[in-house]
């Protein structure tokens, strides 16, 4: 972000508290000041103005959204799970609702719960390459590796565009290593795969950051 987008959010941030001065519970307000506050890294303040409308209006889809969002990448799932059970029960058809209900329960261990809940997001978008690599690498974590690598290998994501995930696709491997640990910044795994192939030493494992909303499996470009 450049010094210029800097000074006009530091702008808008003061206008919405001249807004909220004045009428404390504007909820338009309140949402655009939170959004503003996430924007310029301030997690804690922008969960605040999230909460403050939630308070007023459980049911208010955007001020869910952004609490389960700020929640499970500050690594508190255990809060975010019943807002996000809230928010798909109110936004049913909301692809990305189901998808942050889904890396909630993957991050409690509720595997099972977490693997419908992919497959309901993906139903509604099944073009969305994001779910379909939070969903592969939910796989991986329970080791279960040939179907993790048809989901991460489909036409239209990411690793199916790199050599390496042409390669693994098309050999048969011995072993795989798979290690996850937790990043600061989002609270979402990052995810480290080595593939161990015939006769040959293992290669460097490699390593992405997850960014919000997605997890990242094995090695290649971004999503």
């Amino acid at each position: 972000m450049t010094l210029a987008n800097d000074e006009r959010l530091e702008e808008a941030k003061e206008a919405y508290e001249k807004v909220l001065a004045l009428r404390p519970n504007d909820e338009g307000a309140l949402l655009n000041l939170g959004d503003i506050w996430e924007r310029l890294g301030d997690l804690e303040r922008a969960l605040a103005c999230y909460e403050q409308v939630r308070n007023r209006n459980p049911e208010n889809p955007e001020a869910l959204e952004g609490c389960v969002r700020l929640l499970a990448s500050m690594g508190k799932a255990a809060k975010a799970l019943p807002l996000a059970r809230r928010w798909v029960s109110l936004e049913g058809d909301n692809a990305e609702a189901w998808n942050w209900y889904a890396l909630c329960l993957t991050d409690l261990g509720d595997w099972e719960a977490a693997e419908k809940a992919f497959k309901e997001a993906l139903r509604r978008e099944p073009a969305q390459e994001r779910y379909w690599n939070n969903y592969g690498t939910l796989l991986l974590d329970q080791g279960r590796y040939e179907e993790a690598l048809a989901r991460l290998t489909r036409p239209s994501t990411w690793m199916s565009r790199t050599p390496w995930a042409t390669t693994i696709a098309a050999t048969p491997w011995n072993s795989w290593a798979v290690t996850t640990r937790p990043s600061r910044h989002t609270g979402k795994p990052w995810l480290s795969i080595r593939r161990i192939p015939r006769s040959s030493s293992a290669p460097p494992a490699c390593s992405r950051s997850a960014k919000s909303g997605t997890r990242r499996g094995g090695c290649g470009g971004p999503i």
